[in-house]
């Protein structure tokens, strides 16, 4: 499975992308924090996942691989400051404490699980920045 992650827009408050399903359809909304080069952790390319346990969740996910690097996970959170590498999913977008951020980010988790539970790997495309 290859799934895509098209970055919209990069912002002070950090990089906003859509996940999509392999057959362009939306999955969710993702957030990244970024850092001095204005830039997130990861890069653009492919990246493989792989299954593996969020300690500080509490659960199952995905971890990013990106040389230089390590931990960077698919998780719940909502703004910028609440991640460090990694990428949080939503459902919406919205404003949390006057910061852009992506809303319902347990139930969009639970959409992303659904889909990639049975897997121990996936390919992320990372498009658009």
């Amino acid at each position: 499975m290859k799934l895509r992650l098209e970055t919209k827009s990069v912002e002070p408050d950090g990089a906003f992308s859509d996940l999509l399903h392999e057959d362009g359809s939306l999955i969710c909304y993702c957030i990244e924090k970024t850092f001095d080069d204005g830039l997130p952790k990861i890069p653009a390319g492919e990246h493989r996942c792989t299954k593996t346990f969020f300690n500080r969740g509490g659960y199952h996910t995905f971890e990013i691989h990106v040389e230089g690097h390590t931990r960077l996970l698919f998780h719940s959170a909502n703004v910028e400051s609440q991640l460090d590498g990694c990428i949080a999913v939503g459902l919406q977008m919205g404003v949390l404490d006057g910061h852009k951020a992506v809303l319902q980010s347990k139930a969009a988790f639970q959409i992303f699980w659904m889909m990639v539970h049975d897997l121990e790997e996936f390919v992320l495309e990372v498009v658009g920045r």
